[in-house]
């Protein structure tokens, strides 16, 4: 069987989980990210309603395609080589390390063994071809808190490069682009993970410039990336971050949506990582119309009543830090 893994739950007002299921086979660049809230037609532009973000990371901590996700790690065991798991291993992988990461996050929090955890960091480094599904289980293991202390902690988090290495790998699949940046965006689930994005955030940004995710011709591989763009933003804000770590999400940005980014969705999260990272920062805030932020911003503004308002913000964020 085929899957369709679930749509990013996308913390912003209004927001949902997703859009419906319309297959039944698995396809991982299927699952569209939640659509951003709308506008209110005739209400003026609410100071702040956008940026800073302040509602919570853009994650993907859930799939409904648990048995589909099984099927298609059990016939890639057999086929993957080396790499493969033993009999003792997939048992373990099917019977126990999924059934735990099916739970609902907002449950009782679920412990994770190092053998669990493991298995999981196995999959991970299958090759490029085979490791969609393994993505899949890795995204959602970063929000098990004893699985990413695992990952990032007792392995110093070897499997991101992985992760890198297959989204600048130029015959990645499609899925495998869209759920290397789901990982990269849970990667802001807990402290313990979203440390090591902080951490790791220079070679990331490389390798998503490196990999052209800024101008995919995939939308999924946009929103998702700039998705992971507004985590980032909000770590280095609400942190206090030096000028310099946000000038490099600045400039990211503001690249991709030189793109020119003609997507409605996708330019919003864009504005909304740019706003975030100038926010509360005149040094910032000047780099930004340096690098050509003015210009950039009154292009993608038409694009819809979402990147109007968050326009318009950006805008009075310039105004108050120039004054």
């Amino acid at each position: 069987g085929r899957y369709i893994p679930s749509g990013a739950n996308m913390p912003l007002p209004s927001a949902s989980d997703g859009s419906p299921f319309t297959e039944t086979r698995y396809r991982p660049n299927g699952g569209a990210a939640a659509p951003p809230p709308s506008a209110p037609a005739s209400a003026p532009t609410l100071t702040s309603k956008y940026v800073p973000h302040r509602v919570g990371p853009l994650v993907f901590k859930t799939t409904d395609q648990m048995p589909k996700i099984a099927a298609k790690l059990e016939e890639f065991n057999a086929v993957v080589g080396p790499e493969r798991l033993s009999s003792a291993e997939l048992t373990l992988l099917l019977e126990s390390v999924l059934p735990k990461l099916a739970k609902p996050a907002s449950g009782p929090s679920v412990i994770m063994t190092d053998a669990e955890c493991a298995v999981v960091e196995r999959i991970m480094q299958w090759p490029v071809q085979y490791v969609f599904p393994a993505l899949d289980v890795g995204r959602l293991a970063l929000a098990n808190p004893g699985c990413a202390s695992y990952i990032f902690g007792k392995r110093d988090g070897a499997v991101l490069w992985n992760v890198l290495k297959c989204l600048k790998d130029p015959d990645a699949p499609p899925q495998v682009v869209v759920l290397g940046c789901r990982f990269l965006c849970n990667m802001f689930t807990n402290r313990i993970v979203s440390d090591a994005a902080a951490k790791n955030m220079d070679a990331i940004l490389e390798s998503t410039r490196v990999a052209g995710l800024a101008r995919h011709s995939n939308k999924k591989v946009r929103e998702t990336f700039a998705s992971m763009l507004i985590n980032f933003s909000v770590c280095l804000y609400e942190s206090k971050s030096d000028v310099e770590r946000r000038i490099a999400i600045i400039s990211t940005a503001i690249s991709a949506l030189q793109g020119p980014e003609k997507d409605p969705d996708v330019a919003f999260r864009l504005l909304v990582a740019l706003g975030t990272a100038m926010s509360e920062d005149k040094a910032a805030a000047m780099n930004a119309m340096e690098l050509g932020a003015a210009s950039v911003v009154a292009n993608v503004a038409p694009l819809g009543p979402m990147t109007k308002d968050c326009a318009n913000e950006i805008a009075q964020i310039i105004s108050s830090l120039m004054t």
